[in-house]
């Protein structure tokens, strides 16, 4: 995190914040101890700020109900000789987060298993998606023995403006080593 602002702009904060917090004793001491606890805060301040790649929290459950094709959303796209499909539906309620993520995983010898990624839980029986997502602009990796990454960008609602707003990618891992399984990555 303290590279996207540089070095440069941490010693001028960590200056500032020394000469400012006693300005009449030692004005010259922004170096030392104290530059270096004032470098300290601003990196820790730093940490806690979500960047750009950080996501609304995910979980994954089963698709109860969000299967129907009446939610279906554009396309499906297929990953993995299509054994793997992934297609976005909306419940269009609540309006601040109606989209979900379904990923269907081929079952041997035929079937799908269905997953449904939202964005948290109302209660054990209800989902709240995210304000949008977006299904053509998914990237795809494979790791051979964690198996297929998908990193979805999705937005979530903010109140104040009454808009989405970007969240970040959602990362999705899809394992069909051993039964298949679907886990959200940090």
């Amino acid at each position: 995190m303290v590279s996207l602002f540089g070095d440069h702009f941490i010693r001028k904060i960590a200056s500032h914040v020394c000469l400012n917090r006693h300005p009449s004793r030692h004005p010259q001491r922004a170096s030392g101890a104290s530059a270096a606890a004032a470098k300290l805060t601003l990196i820790l301040a730093l940490a806690v700020i979500p960047g750009p790649t950080s996501a609304a929290p995910a979980v994954v459950h089963s698709c109860d109900g969000l299967d129907s094709i009446g939610n279906l959303v554009g396309g499906v796209r297929g990953f993995a000789n299509n054994a793997i499909r992934v297609a976005h539906v909306s419940t269009e309620e609540p309006v601040a987060a109606p989209d979900h993520l379904l990923i269907f995983v081929a079952l041997e010898p035929m079937g799908d298993e269905c997953f449904a990624v939202s964005a948290a839980s109302y209660n054990s029986d209800h989902y709240r998606g995210f304000y949008s997502l977006n299904v053509a602009k998914i990237r795809a990796s494979y790791d051979e023995q964690k198996g297929l990454l998908l990193r979805v960008p999705v937005s979530v609602a903010d109140p104040v403006k009454g808009v989405g707003k970007s969240a970040g990618d959602i990362k999705v891992r899809i394992n069909r080593k051993n039964g298949n399984s679907v886990t959200i990555e940090k």
